[in-house]
């Protein structure tokens, strides 16, 4: 799990536009295209993202635009 939570971590980092010097990592797309991913695992990860950030307090509208960038990117980690 700490793999991915640094995964997390520079996922929202590069979403919210923090420079990414020296990151060499793959496209979004990419990344994921071996997992066979749907739906189903796409909104259990943004629920686990809104339920942490709710436990730590964060504003609604923060939360709705935290998710919304999330949402951005589902087509890439989904492959469609």
């Amino acid at each position: 799990m700490t793999a991915q939570s640094g995964k997390m971590k520079a996922f929202l980092a590069m979403a919210f536009g923090a420079p990414m010097a020296g990151y060499t990592g793959m496209k979004m797309r990419e990344a994921h295209a071996h997992m066979n991913l749907t739906n189903v695992h796409f909104d259990a990860v943004a629920g686990q993202l809104i339920a942490t950030l709710q436990e730590l307090g964060v504003a609604q509208d923060l939360i709705d635009e935290v998710v919304g960038i999330a949402l951005s990117t589902k087509n890439d980690v989904l492959g469609q």
